[in-house]
């Protein structure tokens, strides 16, 4: 985010993170896609440099240093984003059934890396946007943002990790369809044909999964609403922010914090109780002092695996970030993909969990078509840049 002559603060968003990390398990992936204009300015120009003094073919030669660090981070975020999935999952199956509180804090170490990553001087944060901008143009953001993280967690309390990982591949083909109906993409059949292949795709591992014991409606809404609600993230940053930008330290605080507040309000109200339980004979939900009686009591019987949660949820963001600036967004995409199928595989090995060759299949037809859809996206940007007038 970049403040404006006017004083105003407005946001690109960036939805290479969108579902390749804008996903559930990636406490505020959306809010980490976006980019700093002064780093990719300090990258252009170290190009120019690079190929100054030399031939024009010598000006696009492979800035190794570059894809060495675009490498590095993208696996780094491909780790991070998977841990966090099998971190949070265990969590649930410890009895601690609780996203709101476990997504929460998630967002509060965000948002303290965050400020802590400026402390340090890696970055800078610039003054709070005024009022009129949060309430206007940040607040839609941050409730989409804590309504993503929140269905998408409560998904994971009743279906498999592997199948969320086949659904995830859906959201991309919900977000095009909301940017058509908002006027920022313009209906194509080589897009419509990839949404298509994505929902075609998605929609048989859903039938093959409803015939099962393990399929949960509860679980599916919960999963469809964080896909609903991570699109309309994704277009409401491009509708109501505009052109601009967070870096990702603004990202963390000033959209990660809010969130925090929201979701951690949010468990006082639905899992207080459960969290600090209740003495034996007592008429209502007790405090801190009987964290033993209630689910709470995990927090400080196992704190380690709490602990790595949630810091886990700051280094899936800062990733993140770095991920998106030492590599198109196309990379990116391939990479969620490629971190989907191995979270797949890990369900399938360490916990039993089934998926049908039917459901496979689906889930391949679907990723074709989001590599369809990402080469059309990439190949607009191309055109766009080429020919700006045209495109004006």
């Amino acid at each position: 985010m970049v403040q404006t002559a006017s004083g105003g603060y407005m946001t690109r968003s960036v939805s290479a993170a969108s579902k390749a990390s804008g996903s559930p398990d990636s406490p505020t992936a959306s809010s980490a896609s976006y980019q700093t204009p002064t780093t990719g300015s300090k990258s252009s120009q170290g190009g120019k440099r690079g190929g100054g003094g030399g031939s024009s073919g010598s000006s696009q030669a492979i800035d190794w240093q570059r894809v060495t660090l675009g490498f590095f981070c993208t696996v780094l975020w491909m780790l991070f984003s998977s841990a966090l999935i099998i971190l949070n999952k265990h969590l649930y199956r410890m009895g601690f059934e609780h996203p709101c509180f476990v997504t929460g804090m998630g967002q509060v170490f965000s948002a303290m890396g965050g400020y802590a990553y400026v402390k340090a001087g890696f970055t800078t944060l610039r003054p709070m946007p005024p009022a009129h901008t949060w309430v206007t143009r940040l607040a839609p953001i941050i409730a989409s943002t804590a309504a993503t993280m929140f269905f998408g967690n409560a998904a994971y309390l009743t279906l498999s990790v592997a199948f969320i990982q086949i659904l995830k591949a859906f959201t991309p083909a919900l977000t095009l369809v909301l940017c058509v109906l908002a006027g920022l993409e313009r209906p194509q059949w080589p897009l419509a044909l990839s949404v298509l292949l994505i929902a075609g795709g998605t929609a048989s591992a859903v039938l093959v999964e409803r015939g099962t014991a393990s399929f949960h409606m509860g679980g599916f809404l919960h999963f469809m609403a964080s896909s609903i609600t991570e699109a309309a993230r994704v277009v409401g940053a491009e509708v109501l922010l505009g052109a601009q930008r967070f870096n990702s330290a603004e990202a963390l605080v000033y959209i990660g914090g809010p969130a925090a507040a929201v979701l951690l309000l949010m468990s006082a109200v639905q899992e207080g109780a459960q969290i600090w339980g209740q003495a034996p004979g007592a008429p209502g939900p007790g405090g801190p002092w009987l964290l033993g009686y209630g689910t709470g009591a995990l927090l400080v019987q196992h704190p380690a695996p709490f602990l790595a949660a949630f810091t886990m949820s700051f280094l899936v963001n800062l990733s993140c970030f770095f991920a998106i600036q030492y590599t198109s967004s196309l990379t990116f995409k391939v990479a969620g993909c490629v971190k989907n199928v191995a979270v797949v595989w890990y369900g399938v090995v360490m916990h039993n969990e089934v998926v049908s060759p039917l459901q496979m299949v689906g889930y391949f037809v679907s990723v074709i078509g989001f590599a369809m859809y990402s080469r059309l996206k990439l190949a607009v940007k191309k055109h766009k840049r080429q020919h700006p007038k045209k495109t004006q």
